[in-house]
């Protein structure tokens, strides 16, 4: 083949060992709220990682001679099954996790009818919508209240969004675009720690590509199977998440470019379509207006002011969160379509022109969605070298890369975290013989969390049932700034079924004491402890957030 020589691949070897130095040196330019890269090494250089990228390089310069694999959404299937699978053992890191448990219990307890009668009444909504709650909960009904069958599902989720980025650049273009987009998807190392989170985030991103695959598919195919399959990832998309709606935007630019030799029928098809996903959402849009009216009003109290203080850079984003690769490829890939005159690329083109260059959406959390967009026109830009053994080289690497990055700092950073505090309380919880336990939050400021959302993130963790001791006095909210980030955690409402049971409580019930420092009990409760024998402290801690998160057990 031609260009295919090793002196062709060189250049792209040379980049692969030289990148991670030049962006350890350089981390002070990132800014993530979460894994930011001077938190993730705060112990110093990562050498070792360094070595293990170099023997990557040179087992991607190796592979890069092979042939492509025959079944290639086997292939994606299966290195992002083990990917996933390999994240399980990641704690709930964002507290945002409390709110979608709380929510999905409500339906395990109360069934789906007092869940859809209950939205953003008992069940507290902030600014959710109902969709992946309802999914979670009927997961928690239906198979059993494990994180695990929740991480089960994320996944699948995470895999289906690998498999339908590789069919869309597939039908966009071929298969090698497919399998080189697939391929990059994996190349988020902030994507990838998500997959294991009982969070909405990563089903958006699914649902996006589902939606733009369902539709481009419906537009080319015409039957009614293609147009109910569109129309229903629509619904779905549409309720997921309140962000979500600017991406339904992309529709038009999909019919638009789609090419057909009857546009009538075309027309037609598209007409079906969103009349059908009309039908499908406004019941429940009607239904949940009340709710709905309020969510927007917070929205636009609270979170468009919030988004200018919780702004993360691009660079930070698409250079330390995302191997810079992708979006190098990326840009690459739409500069070439353009000047190919290639309208399939607007597709791709228009939400990362919407979101990054026009709205400035400047926080990763909310750019996720249209990762595998960028992945797609990465792999547009990456398939026009003429070596594909440079370009086989340039993603196997930067496969590597990436996932030695996520397995072998953010991994270990996740789970150095204080919020893992609460998963270790709760798995040593289940080696009690108790059936009850009780637990206790110490009271805080305004101007840090409210620790009772950390009950149902206990819950989440241990299959005993707890319940608060929380007295209604401390559960009261202090004056809030209405733009922290720390707001819902004092608005959010504990269910009813973590209050005590009606008969009281027994004085010999395990207690956990969850704290942001050295627990300051009342009382009534130091006296408790007091006839207890053991305790147990989870006090881990890297002292880098002012959000820390302590448990302390005392049992018999």
């Amino acid at each position: 083949m031609k260009n295919d020589s090793l002196p062709s691949i060189l250049p792209g070897f040379l980049f692969a060992l030289v990148l991670p130095v030049i962006l350890y040196y350089f981390r002070f330019l990132d800014d993530n709220s979460l894994c930011r890269w001077n938190w993730v090494f705060a112990d110093g250089p990562p050498l070792i990682l360094f070595g293990i990228t170099v023997v990557i390089s040179g087992g991607a310069l190796l592979l890069s001679s092979c042939s492509m694999p025959r079944n290639k959404p086997l292939f994606l299937g299966v290195v992002a099954l083990l990917v996933g699978i390999a994240l399980w053992g990641e704690p709930e890191i964002i507290m945002d996790t409390s709110r979608y448990f709380t929510q999905a219990k409500y339906l395990k307890i109360h069934g789906v009818e007092a869940f859809w009668r209950q939205w953003g009444g008992e069940i507290s909504a902030w600014t959710d919508l109902p969709l992946l709650p309802f999914f979670y909960g009927l997961i928690l009904s239906g198979v059993g209240e494990s994180r695990l069958y929740i991480q089960v599902f994320t996944t699948l989720i995470f895999i289906g969004s690998v498999l339908l980025t590789y069919l869309f650049a597939r039908d966009l273009w071929d298969e090698e675009t497919g399998l080189l987009a697939g391929l990059l998807l994996l190349c988020y190392p902030y994507l990838l720690l998500h997959v294991p989170l009982m969070m909405v985030d990563l089903p958006t991103m699914f649902f996006l590509i589902l939606t733009v695959y369902t539709f481009y598919r419906a537009l080319l195919q015409g039957s009614r199977w293609s147009i109910f399959m569109a129309a229903l990832a629509i619904f779905c998309l549409f309720w997921v998440k309140y962000s979500s709606w600017i991406l339904l935007t992309v529709l038009p630019v999909i019919f638009l470019v789609h090419t057909s030799g009857n546009p009538r029928k075309t027309r037609g098809v598209a007409l079906q379509t969103m009349a059908l996903a009309l039908l499908l959402i406004l019941p429940l849009l009607i239904g949940l207006w009340e709710v709905i009216d309020g969510q927007l009003k917070l929205l636009i109290e609270y979170q468009r002011p919030g988004l200018k203080r919780w702004s993360e850079s691009f660079i930070s984003t698409f250079f330390f969160q995302t191997h810079p690769l992708v979006m190098i490829a990326a840009l690459s890939g739409l500069g070439i379509g353009l000047f190919k005159r290639d309208k399939k690329i607007l597709i791709p083109a228009y939400l990362i022109v919407l979101l990054v260059l026009i709205l400035q959406v400047k926080r990763i959390r909310y750019l996720m969605p249209i990762f595998p967009l960028v992945a797609i026109a990465a792999a547009y830009g990456i398939r026009q070298l003429s070596s594909q053994r440079l370009r086989k080289f340039l993603v196997l690497s930067s496969l590597g890369a990436s996932l030695t990055l996520t397995f072998g700092a953010y991994l270990p950073y996740a789970k150095q975290l204080s919020i893992a505090n609460i998963k270790e309380c709760g798995r040593f919880l289940d080696t009690l013989a108790a059936d009850d336990i009780a637990v206790y939050t110490t009271p805080q400021n305004a101007k840090q969390a409210n620790l009772k959302i950390n009950i149902p993130l206990l819950d989440l963790f241990t299959s005993k049932r707890l319940y608060s001791l929380i007295p209604s006095a401390e559960e009261k909210s202090p004056p809030l700034e209405l733009t922290s980030s720390f707001r819902f955690s004092w608005e959010q409402k504990l269910p009813d079924f973590y209050q005590p049971p009606p008969e009281g409580t027994d004085n010999r019930t395990p207690l956990v004491v969850i704290s942001s420092g050295p627990p300051h009990l009342p009382p009534a409760l130091l006296e408790r402890v007091s006839h207890y024998h053991q305790m147990k402290a989870f006090k881990q801690n890297t002292g880098l957030f002012r959000y820390t998160t302590f448990a302390t057990l005392y049992y018999e």
